[in-house]
């Protein structure tokens, strides 16, 4: 699929043979309702997408991850590597509000003293942490890195929002 010059992400979606192909085994399989919002069934696409791409088996709780984890954790060099960057796992951030993603963010950062890949809580590269690129977390905030598509709320790009060091990421 190839976007056109100007053309959204939604409408190259539509016309793409792949996505054509998709809805038409979704109808046939799903309790399909024809007045379904067409942006909630190209974010089922994306999701179904995403979830094979990365040979996700498992989707996991934002609120249970951000409940059991401590924001104030202490960086140290001691500490092994979390998950391999390559993940079975996906956090599902989606229901919890931007405003509370930044604060986190912002205390996770504070603590942060290397580079992460992989896991659950720091910013970093892969994992399932809502703050970082290129793992697999819906509705969290991109730092830096290219996009996968569709799936996070916030691109943080500019110093006033965060400040992160090349040692932290």
């Amino acid at each position: 699929m190839i976007l056109k010059k100007g053309e959204t992400l939604n409408s190259a979606i539509l016309r793409s043979e792949t996505f054509k192909a998709w809805r038409e085994g979704y109808e046939e399989t799903m309790d399909f309702d024809e007045n379904q919002d067409i942006a909630n069934l190209i974010d089922q696409f994306l999701d179904e997408v995403h979830t094979t791409t990365f040979d996700i088996q498992k989707m996991v709780s934002g609120e249970d991850i951000l409940n059991n984890d401590d924001a104030d954790r202490l960086d140290t060099a001691t500490q092994d590597d979390e998950d391999a960057i390559r993940t079975d796992k996906m956090g599902d951030y989606s229901d919890i509000s931007l405003e509370e993603l930044r604060k986190r963010m912002e205390r996770v950062a504070a603590q942060q003293k290397r580079k992460h890949r992989g896991g659950n809580h720091w910013i970093g590269q892969g994992g399932y942490s809502p703050y970082g690129n290129g793992g697999a977390a819906k509705g969290g905030i991109r730092v830096g890195g290219s996009g996968g598509g569709k799936w996070l709320v916030q691109l943080s790009v500019t110093r006033i929002f965060i400040l992160l060091t090349r040692k932290q990421f």
